[in-house]
Parts: C-alpha cells; structure tokens; sequence
C-alpha cells in the first residue's frame, strides 16, 4: 500500500514537473514571439515536443528515451528559430510561420501516439542475469578498447581512406565500437565501478574523441558520443544529471551557433579539407569556434543566406511555400532510393552515395546547383522531406513511420539489463534518429549499417567474456522494482 502510494505521489510530481517545464518554456515565447500566431505557432511546438517526454517521465522511464530525444531536438531546431524576429518583418508572413508550427506539430503529435502505443502496458521483464554480456572488470576493458578504437580511427583516417570500397565497414565497426564505450562508461559510472584513476583516464580519452571529431567541424557526431555517456547513466541510475547536462547544452548552443561561420572559413572546396585535424591544434580552433558563436548570438542574425537556408525552419518555410505551387511534389522519389542504398558498397560499388536523397532535394527545389550539392551539405530533416514529396498527408505517415521505430527500440530495451544486447541495440537507435537534419534514407542507411556493426561487435564481446566468471548482478545492475514500468 505504501509503495502504491509513494508511485502515484511520485507521478505526480513528475507531471507537476512537466507541465511547469512546458509553462516555463511558453513564457519565452511571450518574451521572445513579434506577433499572436509566432506566440501560439511556438507554444504548440513547445507543447508537442515536452509531450512525449512527460509521457516517457510519468510511466517511470521504462526503455530508453528514443522519441522525448527527437522530440527536444526538434524543439531546438523548429521552435527556438521561430523567435528570430527578422523571420516575420523581411522573409515570411506570421501566417506562413504558424502554418510550419503546425506542420511540425502535426508531425511530433503523430509520432508520439504511435510511439507510446508500441510500448503501452508491454513493458518486458528485466533480462535474467544470464544476459547480462560483462562484470565491471570485463566491461572496463571493453570501454577503453572502445574509445581507443574512435580514436584510432580519427588519426588514421588517411589510412581508413585507402581501403576504398571497405572504408564504410571500417568506419561502422570502429565508431559503433566508440559509441559502445561511450555508453558503458556512462553505465560503469552510474554503478561506481569506474572511479579514481581510470575514470580520469576514460575522461581523457573521451574528450579526446570528443574533441578531434568537433575539429572536423562535425558538431553533432561528437554530441551523439556525449549523449550515449549520458544514456548509459540514466539508464543505470534513474536519475538525470542536470548540471551537467545543462552545461553541456549551452556549450553546444555557442558552438552550433558559430558552426556556420567556422565551415565558411575552413571547409574550403570540400568538407574539412582546411580544418587543423589534430589533437594538438584543437584547443586553439576550438577557442576560435567559441568567439565564433559568442559572435554569432551577439549579432541575434544570420551570417548568411546560406546560413539561413541551412536552418531546418527555415527551409521548412521556403519549402512550404513553393511546393506544389513552384515546385511538383517529388511523389516519393527520395524514399525510392532507400533500397539500393542498403546494400554495401563492397558489393555494390556503383551504388547511390549517401547524400543522393538530399543532393536530389537541394537541386529540385533550387537551394544548390548539382556541382554545389558535392562539396557542401543543407541538411533537410524528415518533416520537410515527407512535405516534399506528399504535403501535410506525408508528414503525417512520416510522423506514425518514425514514431513506430523509436517505439520499437524503446520497446526493445524496456527492463534490459543495461549492458545487454538490447539496450546496445537501444542506444544505437537513439544516437542515429536524434540527426534530426538526416533524410530517410540516409538515417535506414546509417541505422542498419550501426546495427550490422554491433551484431559484430557483441560477437566480440561475448568472445572476450568467454571463460570468465559469469558477471555478479550486484556489481552490474539492479533490476527496476515492478512499479518503476508501468
């Protein structure tokens, strides 16, 4: 009875939490917004966003967070741009802005249902221990071999280069390695097995994927890397570490904020082809990157017009504006090339490139030339993909797609064991949906290359606990009391 009590007070209080977080974010609009439509256009983006991640909160935190994750990023990519009040007075109408409000809205609102139907009253059991892949000492080595394996192929990336056809192989297997140290790191953290000496170790080793990644001028692939530490720790833990947490996001905000204007100066004819990719030249790029963004949210304006159509509400908008009026509907061209792109290139050498959807979006809708498309990326995001091919109607069976598969993969790591083969499984689903600027091929493309590599990689490491003693449940993880997954 008195358990019973404790989880309904405790609900509770996680949805009083929600809803100030949600009044909370509104009242910036009401500070921020130029007119009524900005007003309610960002507090329905606000609304949609904080839905899925009270309904994540309130059934106890069963899984991992896949779809309150792409939620919040896209609250950071729809809704914060929204303010921006030049958006109203030079380029677009406030109906035009509440217009894409909605259809982000439309989009969050759908996936969230079919998400949260997936997982709804099927919370599995918790793994028996049998599952459980690695003891502390096993697992300790399995995350430094994993961070020395990012690392490795960071600085030898010219070799990784020379193996043509394999180079994607190379590169999947030996990031998905990093990203699984990243995670257990997170999870040895939570249950105190990594401490004095090697933790300050596995931080150095860390920042040092962190950092020689960002010298690519690759902001999000180094930020999935933090976030699988952080997963690791709340699905351990049950516990958020907000400080942390908010110190890592404003650190991220002044570099994505400055982003564009570092690639101008650095990227040149090709992607990184400019940049000091090195451990010791890091420190000084970065210091610049972070002038750059200081900079950039001083001025409160886009450098450029490049800059304003790489922003994925802005592109948004345009695209809503021209399509179909301008510019046909693609009619499912982009997803047409999903098939072809799942193959290997080993063997299929002549396949479509990665960015061949986004290359054909850019080019249709005017926002690069064919030659431009090959040097420089505009990320499009799959709202405004599904809206180029099928209008509203295909934001809204986009939203129900990928809300199905985030609910598969929170589905799938509900009460396992968190170093498990589900909760890799899990983890690898959750960094590959937050690319919230990926399109839909693209991100399957990515997505089932990640899962083929940890297929591997938890051969690997099964093989490496083999002959060991059987991982003690103590030292590992404690299963969530049955009320904890409702």
């Amino acid at each position: 009875m008195t358990s019973a009590l404790h989880s309904e007070l405790s609900a509770a209080q996680r949805a009083q939490r929600s809803l100030l977080a949600a009044l909370a974010l509104s009242m910036a609009g009401l500070l921020f917004a130029q007119n009524i439509q900005q007003e309610i256009g960002y507090t329905l983006v606000t609304v949609s966003a904080l839905w899925p991640c009270a309904l994540w909160v309130q059934a106890g935190m069963p899984g991992l967070p896949v779809w309150p994750a792409v939620a919040v990023m896209s609250w950071l990519y729809y809704a914060v741009p929204m303010l921006r009040d030049h958006l109203t007075q030079s380029l677009y109408t406030p109906a035009e802005v509440f217009s894409v409000a909605a259809t982000v809205s439309i989009y969050l609102v759908t996936g969230t249902i079919a998400w949260r139907l997936l997982f709804s009253g099927t919370a599995r059991r918790a793994e028996p221990y049998t599952q459980v892949l690695l003891n502390s000492s096993q697992m300790n080595g399995v995350i430094f071999l994993g961070l020395a394996s990012g690392l490795a192929f960071l600085v030898c990336l010219g070799f990784w280069y020379s193996l043509g056809a394999y180079f994607g192989v190379a590169r999947s297997i030996m990031l998905n390695a990093c990203l699984i140290g990243c995670y257990l790191l997170g999870h040895a953290r939570g249950t105190g097995s990594m401490r004095g000496f090697r933790w300050v170790l596995a931080l150095g080793l860390l920042a040092a994927n962190v950092l020689f990644m960002w010298t690519f001028l690759y902001l999000i692939t180094g930020m999935t890397e933090l976030l699988a530490v952080v997963a690791g720790y709340v699905l351990t833990t049950k516990r958020v570490p907000w400080i942390p947490l908010v110190t890592a996001c404003l650190v991220l905000t002044v570099l994505h904020a400055g982003k564009a204007e570092m690639r101008q100066r650095y990227w040149g004819p090709s992607p990184g082809s400019a940049v000091p990719n090195t451990l010791s030249g890091a420190p000084v790029f970065l210091a610049e990157w972070f002038g750059a963004g200081i900079t950039s949210l001083g001025k409160g304006e886009a450098v450029s017009l490049v800059i304003d159509r790489a922003s994925l509400f802005q592109l948004l908008l345009r695209v809503q504006r021209l399509a179909p009026q301008s510019v046909s509907f693609l009619n499912g061209q982009t997803y047409a090339l999903l098939p072809g792109m799942l193959i290997p290139r080993f063997l299929a050498p002549d396949k479509s490139i990665g960015r061949a959807a986004m290359i054909l979006l850019n080019v249709q809708f005017g926002f690069q030339t064919v030659e431009g498309a090959q040097t420089t990326a505009i990320g499009w995001g799959l709202i405004a993909e599904a809206f180029a091919n099928f209008g509203l109607l295909g934001v809204l069976g986009m939203g129900l797609v990928a809300g199905t598969i985030a609910g598969l993969f929170t589905r799938w790591s509900c009460g396992a064991a968190p170093v498990s083969g589900r909760s890799l499984v899990g983890i690898v689903g959750l960094v590959t949906m937050i690319n919230v600027e990926g399109d839909f091929a693209g991100l399957l493309s990515s997505l089932w290359q990640s899962l083929a590599s940890v297929a591997v990689l938890t051969i690997v490491v099964r093989l490496f606990a083999a002959g060991q003693p059987d991982p003690s449940p103590s030292a590992n993880w404690v299963p969530p009391q049955p009320a904890e997954i409702r």
